[in-house]
């Protein structure tokens, strides 16, 4: 065979060699494809490009802990490979999630502490106790002996028994014998509720009051406490909701890119390949065999036009093995471009990049409202918790309180002191108690469930709240409470002062009880803010309430001996009662004794000196012996009943007084030399002296705002606010414009149908067996014109005239998301100011039940006629029910106000979904409405030539 004749055979050779490399490269790519890892990462990076863009708006910008693969502190988090997970154990289990040690903290046991001290009359001297907050009632009358109190040590009645005077006690004073709970009060409560009861250092100073010991460890709950901004970052881990909120934005995100992928050149999703086809034919005059490669590859894109634009190449190889020929092959290809346009109906081409492009500034607006109501969402499911743990303080308090007026209705029943009807009654209302304490703690634990399941945490999980928020609130009720008692005793003091003829004694005890009271508001209002906020620490402002309350009982001491001395003198010489002068004169000189006592301890008050104050007590030891001498005396005197030794009893009675007279003016000297030397004025009288304090009372009253801060903001202008923010309206908004949008596409549906198309062929010349040897002279165009009259359009007439209804329908939801908005935020303005006027009834109806309490109790215990245990126990319950709708108002307050700026779409969330305006109340709503930073009815996307139509009515609303 010669050279020329073998040239054809050697290059449809390396033409087959060529081939078979393009089939097995083409089968290569099938088998392999790109890894899943670099499919779901190009994914990630387009989605999350796409969200950079559209919600870089301040209004509802993404938070930069944006991301929708959960952390690996998650519970959610998946430890198997993202791009080819594997199914989980389906093993049962429990305790299987532990809350990261950054979140919350966890109480180390606490050290053992003394149980709460008793001082008896020998310690405290006779001042009168500074009573403050809810937490402490001391009583105290005449010369009754004091309790020790701290401004957060018990909270409720101390109730004492009243025990005769035994041995050489001092003149009129009473032992004070507390009454504990009983340990089978405490042994009666489920363990899990008394954890719950020991949150509290009431109820813990309670218990060591009972055992002489705090409780056990074991008894106490030591899981993770949190917080609200802890609870926020548990649910930002774990909510199942808020990873699929995440995950919801980030798939519109996705499809977005979808539909701007319509846009690029680029391959067909399918018919990009190649094939073979093997086939042997047989006959009597031989056999043939044919290989058959046909190989396309398919280009598209739409254009921002609307026009549709393809590019297409195709290649045929066919090889035939020992045909008539031996072996040939026959080569073709050919290069298609094709382009359509509609001119009737182009605006629906764009109409899947323009709703997609759309969804996705919903769907951010969507995200970013959904934070919102997930932080009220779980802000109120916290508070509401909250609302809960103090309900149950309230009701440990008020069984204690039971528990120990009917341990102390069963001593006096021993005694014959009260009937059996009323340790009965006392019994059921303690019953009943223990009965509403054990349900609270019930509701407690299914709601610590519930909150547990929003955050997304396995309801077995240990957790329990950080309670120093709940102990704030509740020292901002009981200094409001305390203002208000201020505000009263200073009412009765003002009364008793306008009086005609007022009783200077009567105003003295009165002032009294004033500067104890605003004592107690300073206390509280300077405590400090730990869990168990007494503070055993004297402090300078505690010295100078304790003076001037010293002062004041002073006062009034010598203002009684002095009315006591006039008695006397007043008292007629043909008295026909011989003991008349003697008897009054032992009164007299009790109450010196009296004055004397309240007068060393006002001398210590004041910084005496060793010398002053053993002379005082000098005075104090003489006296109280003669007194003695003379009541002997004086019962031997009226044992005999002689002229003689009556007469004699008499001197000896005005020796005893002027005895006292002079240890009394002693003692006052003292005191008085003190009171100049500590800068005040001696000799102030009593009136001149409780107009002063009146007047500092008043600036005191007018200085404090006890109440809740108000949210000050024109109804008007939160309305206009709320309308002009809310991201919901927006996307409401945007979603009519959608609707008028399809009104034209069902519009254009009605008209003919024209296409335009242009066509290009590019093939092979015949015979050349070359792949891209195009031959022009062998190409062909085609130019191509559609109609389709409109001639039947019954079935777009009636999508027409449904999406005429439809927007109707959109127009409507549009009114009526307003109107909504609009209720929303009055509801919430009248129950923030419902809240404000009812918290302050709240809290005067709490201060008015306390002091029945105290009133009640002191009067039973005393005797007086028609006083019984009903009376006493409904004020108990009164007084529970009002410190619940105290805190109940209070924490509604707060959630209200939370609800009103998310109402008003101004609850500006960190990147830790955290609004750092919770605690500043005087953080009010912005109203100004400034001029709109963004579309009304959102952007179309640019770069696309819509219709005159569409562009025309979007420029004409939002600006442009």
């Amino acid at each position: 065979m010669s050279s020329a004749a073998s040239f054809p055979n050697q290059a449809r050779a390396r033409r087959f060699q060529q081939s078979l490399l393009v089939f097995g490269l083409c089968a290569c790519a099938v088998n392999s494809g790109c890894s899943r890892s670099w499919y779901r990462s190009r994914a990630d990076e387009q989605a999350f490009e796409i969200l950079g863009e559209k919600a870089d708006r301040p209004d509802w910008s993404l938070p930069g802990s944006y991301s929708i693969e959960p952390d690996p502190e998650s519970r959610l988090f998946d430890g198997s490979s993202v791009e080819s997970p594997s199914l989980p154990d389906p093993t049962p289990r429990l305790h299987d999630y532990t809350i990261p040690p950054h979140i919350g903290y966890r109480p180390a046991p606490a050290l053992p502490a003394p149980p709460p001290e008793v001082e008896t009359p020998a310690t405290t001297g006779n001042a009168p106790a500074a009573t403050s907050g809810w937490q402490t009632t001391g009583l105290h009358h005449a010369t009754h002996s004091r309790l020790k109190a701290s401004p957060r040590s018990t909270e409720d009645i101390i109730l004492v028994q009243l025990a005769k005077q035994e041995g050489n006690g001092e003149p009129d004073d009473f032992e004070v014998v507390p009454i504990t709970v009983p340990p089978d009060a405490w042994e009666s409560i489920p363990r899990e509720c008394l954890s719950r009861m020991f949150e509290f250092q009431s109820g813990r100073d309670e218990y060591a009051t009972s055992f002489g010991h705090p409780p056990a460890e074991a008894d106490r709950d030591h899981s993770t406490r949190i917080s609200l901004d802890d609870a926020i970052a548990l649910g930002l881990l774990n909510s199942r909701e808020y990873q699929f909120r995440k995950e919801l934005l980030y798939r519109v995100a996705l499809r977005l890119s979808l539909q701007r992928f319509d846009y690029d050149l680029k391959f067909a999703p399918f018919g990009n390949g190649t094939g073979a086809e093997f086939d042997t034919r047989r006959s009597t005059a031989g056999s043939s065999s044919r290989l058959g490669i046909p190989t396309q590859g398919r280009m598209e894109a739409l254009l921002n036009t609307g026009s549709t634009l393809v590019t297409r190449f195709a290649n045929d190889v066919l090889l035939t093995f020992n045909g008539p020929d031996g072996f040939a092959a026959d080569i073709s290809s050919e290069l298609l471009f094709d382009l359509t346009h509609s001119v009737f109906q182009n605006d629906v081409r764009f109409e899947r990049l323009t709703q997609a492009e759309r969804d996705v500034v919903y769907a951010a607006r969507d995200f970013m409202r959904f934070r919102r109501a997930f932080y009220l969402q779980i802000a109120t499911q916290y508070y509401n918790l909250l609302r809960t743990y103090r309900q149950v303080e309230i009701d440990t308090l008020n069984y204690v309180s039971l528990a120990r007026v009917f341990a102390q209705r069963r001593v006096e029943l021993d005694e014959g002191q009260a009937a059996r009807v009323q340790i009965d009654q006392v019994e059921q209302n303690a019953l009943a108690g223990r009965s509403g304490l054990i349900s609270t703690c019930n509701r407690l634990e299914n709601s610590l469930d519930g909150f547990k399941f929003v955050l997304g945490l396995p309801t077995e999980s240990p957790l329990n709240l950080d309670l120093a928020e709940l102990h704030e609130i509740t020292r901002q009720d009981e200094i409001a409470a305390e203002m208000e008692l201020v505000r009263r005793a200073r009412e009765r003091l003002a009364f008793e002062t306008d009086r005609e003829g007022p009783d200077d004694t009567v105003i003295l005890s009165k002032a009294a009880e004033l500067i104890a009271r605003i004592h107690g508001a300073w206390q509280l209002q300077h405590a400090i803010p730990t869990e168990s906020t007494g503070d055993s620490t004297e402090r300078p402002e505690d010295r100078v309430f304790a003076e001037l309350i010293g002062r004041l009982r002073v006062a009034e001491l010598r203002l009684l001996t002095q009315s006591a001395l006039k008695g006397i003198d007043e008292v007629p010489q043909d008295d026909g009662s011989p003991a008349s002068i003697p008897t009054r004169s032992i009164e007299f000189v009790r109450s010196a004794l009296v004055l004397l006592r309240e007068e060393r301890h006002w001398a210590t008050q004041l910084n005496a000196s060793s010398d002053q104050l053993q002379a005082l007590d000098a005075e104090v030891i003489n006296l109280h012996r003669q007194l003695s001498e003379f009541e002997s005396q004086t019962r031997d005197v009226f044992g005999m009943i002689t002229v003689e030794g009556l007469a004699q009893l008499q001197r000896q009675a005005g020796a005893l007084r002027q005895a006292a007279q002079a240890a009394t003016a002693k003692s006052a000297a003292i005191t008085d030399q003190l009171l100049a030397a500590s800068g005040n004025n001696p000799t102030l009288s009593p009136v001149q002296l409780v107009t002063k304090i009146l007047k500092d009372s008043q600036q005191l009253l007018d200085a404090e705002s006890a109440g809740l801060k108000s949210v000050t903001v024109d109804e008007d202008g939160a309305l206009l606010s709320a309308l002009n923010r809310r991201l919901d309206l927006m996307n409401v908004r945007g979603e009519l414009a959608d609707e008028w949008r399809r009104i034209k596409l069902a519009s254009d549906d009605l008209k003919s149908v024209l296409d335009l198309t242009a066509r290009q062929r590019l093939s092979t010349r015949n015979e050349s067996n070359r792949t891209t040897e195009f031959d022009f002279d062998e190409s062909r165009t085609e130019l191509a014109v559609t109609l389709d009259t409109p001639l039947n359009r019954r079935a777009q007439r009636n999508v027409f005239r449904e999406q005429l209804l439809n927007y109707q329908v959109s127009r409507r939801s549009v009114m009526a998301l307003e109107d909504s908005i609009k209720r929303s935020v009055r509801v919430n303005l009248r129950a923030l100011r419902l809240a404000e006027e009812q918290y302050e009834l709240g809290i005067a109806r709490a201060a008015l039940a306390r002091e029945r309490v105290i009133s009640t109790q002191l009067q039973l215990q005393l005797g007086v006629a028609g006083v019984r245990a009903r009376d006493y126990l409904e004020a108990q319950t009164d007084y529970s029910e009002a410190l619940s709708v105290v805190a109940d108002r209070h924490i509604g307050h707060i959630l209200n106000r939370v609800g009103l700026f998310v109402e008003m779409e101004q609850l500006q969330l960190d990147d830790k979904s955290v609004w750092p305006g919770l605690h500043d109340d005087s953080l009010q709503p912005d109203i100004d409405i400034s001029p709109r930073q963004f579309p009304a009815y959102d952007e179309l996307p640019p770069d696309v030539q819509y219709s005159d139509e569409v562009l025309n009515e979007f420029s004409r609303w939002n600006g442009e």
